[in-house]
């Protein structure tokens, strides 16, 4: 990955987030990750996909 891909949120209700890579903060090791997208309790993501910006 690089600073100019992007990964793409997409829950199952069809709710679609779409942010550039560089805008995540990089985690040390004993961090629990990076929240990308509250969903709330009934919702599920159904794609999480890193786009390239040459697949666009």
């Amino acid at each position: 990955m690089t600073d100019t891909d992007e990964l793409m949120v997409i829950t199952d209700d069809g709710i679609v987030i779409r942010q550039e890579v560089n805008g995540i903060s990089v985690q040390g090791r004993a961090a629990q990750g990076v929240l990308a997208m509250k969903t709330g309790e009934s919702k599920v993501v159904a794609i999480a996909k890193y786009v390239g910006k040459d697949e666009e």
